[in-house]
């Protein structure tokens, strides 16, 4: 059976978040909640645990490669963008 579960990722400045999940959690919305960007998934919480990387970042700021977009937020007058990244590190 699927649930949603929120992932709180605040914002990084480029470094990455690591967040632990189920295996193959769906990200599924991205808002802010409470001042702090949200990342709210799609999981089956009978599945194991993984550790999955993350930053959140403004617009104009630099990107790693090898990060997925997830997608973006409006706070006030910014815009935060979210990207997965498949490695540790970028």
């Amino acid at each position: 059976m699927s649930t949603v579960w929120k992932f709180p990722l605040r914002l990084s400045g480029g470094e990455q978040l690591v967040r632990t999940m189920p295996r193959d959690a769906i990200p599924v919305r991205l808002a802010m909640q409470n001042e702090v960007p949200t990342l709210w998934c799609l999981v089956d919480e009978k599945k194991p645990q993984e550790d999955r990387h993350f930053i959140v970042v403004g617009t104009g700021h630099p990107i790693p490669d090898g990060c997925e977009y997830i997608g973006s937020c409006d706070d006030g007058p910014y815009v935060w963008h979210a990207f997965e990244c498949c490695t540790p590190n970028g």
